[in-house]
């Protein structure tokens, strides 16, 4: 496979590696067999280990490509080198590029990229996979982040590598395991939102709801997942009626229903849950009541500008035409018809007041009592 030394990706890109992170105390050993790792890098903190390591593949360039925007560079490799890089390995690898002529070093967690990792689950025929290195993570500014990316990879794969026979032995007298239990169905149930959240990104509604629902009526689930869960349930109702031509009173019974059900989960607590659900009860009501009352006033415009008020009022009180002596206070009846119309009245029942100066109060119409 040839030597590291004889590695053109190397170019300038392992001594600007080599400034970026030896300068912090670290240590790097180049790796001369092709294997697909240049580098094994061990974290050091005030001159003594602290037995991190991880591996790093490099890519240079003298002349490297952005996307339009300039906040990633895409990085094409092969899918066997992909698959042992985000699949095989069992310690954490970063996958970095070195832009030589601008002396910039961008990285990227490969182990951690949900994007690839699909790719390489769903297209086994491609021949390369490509990873997108956001020019954000640039060394050595970016450092916290990296050591944290490294953390995240190391709990993961440690995770995955352990079979279950030994996991068991691991925690066996040592922990309390309904503690431990109820911590993994919290992240596994955390990384099934995740896969909801993405499946409706792309559309899929129907697998979001079967997964969400699953967590919604679990009651073993945390109070947190289970309110996240219920976020996502409103987002995908109100998006996919929205795309059907739902009308504003069916967006607002969806909006009432599940806002009541997290108001009943957060019931307990957290406090910042049970608050934010308590607003938002209320402020889906607010939305019902407005919408419920613009759709009537709508309605009484449109009525308006096909009958006039006259024909409306008799037509929304029941008065068959002709019963009323007096259409001097018309605007004032329309009132009153649209009041009735939403089930309310704002004064006695009886004859409104008329506007007409020639009526002096004989008008002999009468709205309906609200039986």
């Amino acid at each position: 496979m040839g030597t590291g030394a004889n590695r053109p990706r190397l170019l300038g890109g392992g001594t600007q590696l080599r400034a970026a992170l030896e300068g912090r105390g670290w240590t790097l050993e180049e790796k001369r067999k092709d294997y697909g790792i240049d580098f094994d890098v061990e974290v050091f903190r005030d001159g003594k280990s602290t037995s991190i390591t991880f591996k790093i593949r490099l890519k240079s360039s003298v002349s490297t490509a952005y996307s339009k925007d300039g906040t990633y560079r895409s990085e094409p490799i092969k899918r066997s080198n992909a698959l042992y890089l985000c699949k095989e390995l069992r310690v954490p690898v970063l996958l970095v590029r070195a832009d030589v002529r601008n002396k910039k070093t961008f990285w990227t967690a490969p182990q951690l990229d949900s994007g690839t990792l699909r790719s390489l689950a769903t297209k086994s025929s491609t021949r390369t996979v490509t990873f997108r290195i956001p020019t954000k993570n640039l060394l050595p500014e970016n450092v916290p982040q990296l050591l944290d990316a490294v953390g995240q990879a190391l709990s993961t794969r440690s995770l995955l590598s352990t079979p279950v026979p030994d996991f068991l032995t691991s925690v066996e007298n040592r922990v309390d395991k309904g503690q431990v239990g109820q911590e993994l169905q919290n992240k596994s149930d955390a990384i099934r939102l995740s896969q909801a959240e993405e499946l409706f990104e792309s559309g899929s509604f129907n697998e979001v709801r079967i997964k969400i629902r699953r967590i919604i009526s679990d009651p073993e689930a945390s109070v947190e997942n289970r309110f996240w869960a219920l976020l996502t349930a409103e987002r995908l109702e109100v998006t996919d009626g929205l795309q059907n031509g739902m009308v504003e009173e069916n967006v607002a019974r969806i909006l009432l229903t599940i806002r009541a059900q997290m108001k009943q989960v957060t019931r307990k607590g957290p406090h910042h849950l049970k608050f934010f659900s308590l607003i938002a009860l209320k402020a889906a009501e607010l939305y019902a009541l407005t919408s419920r009352d613009l759709a009537m006033y709508l309605n009484l415009l449109e009525l308006e500008d096909q009958q006039g008020r006259g024909c409306l009022l008799e037509s929304a009180s029941g008065v068959p035409p002709g019963t009323s002596d007096c259409r001097g206070g018309s605007q004032v009846w329309a009132m009153y018809a649209f009041s009735w119309v939403r089930g309310k009245f704002t004064f006695p029942i009886g004859s409104p007041p008329c506007v007409n100066a020639h009526c002096r109060g004989h008008c002999t119409f009468r709205l309906p009592s609200q039986g």
